[in-house]
């Protein structure tokens, strides 16, 4: 292959990476492993070198397999076909292996003297080369007859995978590429009430990416099972990590009640800000010394707010109101009108009654009704919103380790939910801008 030809598909390559790539992070990954010799010469003369990929899904090979293709490669990875691993041909389409390593989805067998560039997904290795992911050991018989092969590692900041079987046997990594500048925020909530803490992160840095999941097929988290909300959370996890996450905003006081510690100590290296009723402020500022508090069963039958609340009351008088009907308004885009004040009459006068003047809530997705909880209060009672101290707390936390973005250019807002896509984007559309940029 001559020169000429080489840089016509490098061109190629670099605009099947672009068109392909989900996120700059993504892009940024792809060209990396695109621009280096090594895997160029692998391409174009069929030596072979490895790429270890840490992937949860399709998401960071996307772009990649576009551009390999674009230049000519054949790309393969090991398969499990239910008692021992064959060759197959990488197309972009994968389906979960053992113990959860991404895979091929389709058996499509190809020769190992045809191939160039050998994926393995599944693994993760930090800048310095550290290894913090799954692989190596059953794969590593594909690349025995070619020892000096470069392997390639792509750092991923913290562990994608948390089961790390030792195998003696492993490669080590002969290079690392990552691209640590373009990671996000992430957040997930049980639905869009996540969002009102998303919007004060924007406003307070607005040239941070962010990564939202509304997990809203699942909604509410408020009723179910504390066991049911941390494999939800683990999930939403792992998926924000692997797509560039450097710090996960549990946006859910319920998740964050049920899950938060089982989070940390599974990706201790990963920032996690959580949430907690501001009872402490609103104790402080009390006249009364009664302190009302608006939330769903699962935040109340956690840990955390009985410890918090507790330690942080301040002598004050704590009166609570489970208001899970709350959320199914604000999901269903009820957030004024005779049903939505209604439901807040039925849950503020009770608390005023008994002699609240700080009514605290403790549920992200309230503070969409603020304008009607404060109408209803009228002046008796102050409605307190921790968004813009979790806000503070998460540049706090970035700052201090130094992953902080300061660029000008504009940030990256990435949205999914599991639930109706047409009523999560007319939700985002009623939201308007975030940071006078259009949410997308």
């Amino acid at each position: 292959m001559d020169k000429r030809e080489i840089r016509r598909r490098m061109r190629a390559a670099r605009m099947a990476v672009s068109s392909a790539a989900k996120s700059r992070y993504e892009e940024r990954i792809a060209s990396a492993l695109l621009a280096r010799d090594d895997v160029a010469r692998a391409i174009s003369s069929r030596s072979p070198v490895c790429v270890y990929l840490a992937v949860a899904d399709e998401i960071a090979l996307s772009a990649f397999i576009g551009g390999v293709r674009a230049l000519g490669g054949v790309l393969a990875a090991p398969r499990w076909n239910g008692s021992s691993y064959t060759i197959a041909r990488l197309g972009g389409s994968l389906r979960e292996g053992p113990m959860g390593i991404p895979e091929p989805a389709q058996d499509e067998r190809v020769e190992a003297s045809d191939v160039g560039l050998w994926v393995v997904p599944g693994l993760a290795f930090t800048v310095d080369g550290g290894r913090l992911g799954y692989g190596g050991g059953w794969y590593d018989r594909f690349f025995a007859a070619s020892p000096s092969a470069p392997r390639i590692g792509v750092a991923y900041p913290f562990q994608v995978i948390s089961s790390i079987p030792q195998e003696s046997h492993d490669e080590p990594v002969t290079a690392v590429v990552t691209a640590p500048e373009e990671r996000t925020v992430g957040f997930f909530d049980s639905g869009v009430g996540g969002l009102s803490v998303l919007r004060a992160v924007a406003e307070l840095m607005p040239y941070e990416s962010t990564d939202y999941i509304a997990d809203s097929a699942n909604c509410p988290y408020g009723g179910r099972r504390a066991d049911e909300i941390r494999e939800f959370a683990r999930r939403h996890v792992r998926t924000l990590l692997a797509r560039g996450a450097k710090m996960v905003v549990v946006a859910c006081n319920t998740a964050t009640a049920a899950a938060v510690d089982e989070l940390r100590a599974e990706w201790p290296d990963v920032p996690f800000v959580g949430l907690e009723p501001a009872v402490k402020p609103a104790a402080l500022k009390s006249k009364t010394g009664v302190v009302g508090v608006l939330a769903t069963k699962g935040t109340f039958s956690g840990r955390l707010y009985r410890e918090t609340s507790a330690r942080f009351a301040a002598g004050a008088k704590v009166v609570t109101c489970v208001a899970d009907d709350f959320v199914s308004l604000v999901e269903r885009g009820v957030l004024d009108g005779p049903e939505a004040e209604a439901a807040v009459r039925a849950r503020v006068e009770p608390l005023i009654a008994a002699g609240a003047d700080q009514i605290v809530l403790g549920c992200t997705h309230f503070p969409f009704l603020k304008p009607v909880l404060e109408r209803v209060a009228a002046g008796r009672a102050e409605v307190v919103d921790s968004s813009c101290a979790v806000a503070r707390q998460a540049r706090r936390v970035l700052a201090e380790r130094g992953m902080l973005r300061n660029e000008s250019s504009p940030p990256e807002r990435r949205f999914e939910t599991t639930g109706d896509e047409t009523a999560f984007r007319a939700f985002l559309e009623r939201l308007g801008r975030i940071s006078g940029r259009a949410l997308q």
